[in-house]
């Protein structure tokens, strides 16, 4: 893993699935974490499992305010953030293709790629007036092969 001991790293769907696991390795290697995710209750307990230099907010990628309102709260308990990675993401049902009706298709994408874009926006704004930072966009490895839903 890249050094990121004193480092300040915000994920998005960050208290479950991959989310939780950077956040688990990040914190393990002396990074403070953020966890914004839509599950307070998971975030929370996370942050309580990791314990000193991890913190919560609750946020949904959906709404560019809920966002905005997580990061502030995390920028008040957290060092200027200088890392982040966009985890979070959805699939709200299983059916094949063929069967799926276009709104969850919808959804899927606003969460997916207009959540990533609003995430990178946001963070991007903050470490830019803080001198920096990189981020990381995570996609599926049905981006690469598509399962029998896709």
């Amino acid at each position: 893993m890249i050094k990121i001991q004193q480092k300040s790293i915000v994920v998005t769907g960050g208290a479950s699935g991959i989310g939780a696991a950077i956040c688990t390795a990040a914190h393990k290697e002396g990074a403070t974490v953020g966890i914004i995710d839509i599950n307070g209750d998971a975030a929370q307990e996370l942050c309580t499992a990791l314990g000193r230099r991890a913190h919560f907010a609750v946020g949904d990628v959906e709404s560019e305010g809920s966002i905005d309102a997580a990061l502030e709260k995390l920028s008040t308990s957290m060092p200027a953030f200088n890392g982040c990675v966009t985890s979070a993401g959805i699939m709200p049902t299983r059916e094949p293709i063929e069967e799926m009706p276009l709104e969850n298709f919808k959804r899927v994408l606003e969460n997916h790629i207009n959540g990533t874009f609003v995430t990178c926006k946001l963070v991007g704004r903050r470490m830019l007036a803080t001198g920096g930072g990189s981020i990381v966009t995570m996609s599926s490895v049905l981006a690469l092969r598509p399962g029998p839903v896709l």
